[in-house]
């Protein structure tokens, strides 16, 4: 069993073991964007990796938009989004897709490539491409 202060064991899970029969799909824009992105964030061991997303989908979409966009702390303040923030509700969520994949891989040892299929739904498909290298955040 897992502790809040470590993430679970693959064999919590039995995730690694059904990786090779699994399909990942990933989501698109809704009503409820920030989800359980806070509650990655504030996770000891899970923060490191979604903030260092959240602060390079930042920096993109500060770029892109040419305004200063904050997303981590957006999440970590929970604050919600809007259609006058859809912009960078769209980064929010590719940064936490991705950040996600690595959290699988470095604390479970799974490697998403080796589902047998990637997929997303409106904004996720943009996800599945960067996943799958064809583009890059």
């Amino acid at each position: 069993m897992s502790t809040d202060k470590e993430p679970p064991q693959e064999s919590d899970h039995n995730l690694k073991e059904t990786i090779s029969s699994s399909a990942i799909a990933f989501r698109g824009y809704n009503v409820t964007n920030l989800g359980k992105t806070p509650e990655l964030l504030e996770h000891p061991v899970y923060h490191k990796i979604v903030k260092e997303h959240l602060e390079q989908a930042s920096r993109l979409a500060s770029n892109a938009l040419n305004k200063k966009i904050d997303l981590f702390n957006r999440v970590q303040n929970r604050v919600p989004t809007d259609l006058e923030t859809y912009p960078e509700t769209l980064a929010m969520i590719v940064a936490i897709e991705l950040a996600q994949l690595k959290l699988l891989d470095e604390h479970f040892g799974i490697k998403f490539k080796e589902a047998s299929f990637l997929s997303g739904y409106s904004l996720g498909e943009v996800t599945a491409v960067i996943a799958a290298d064809v583009f890059s955040m």
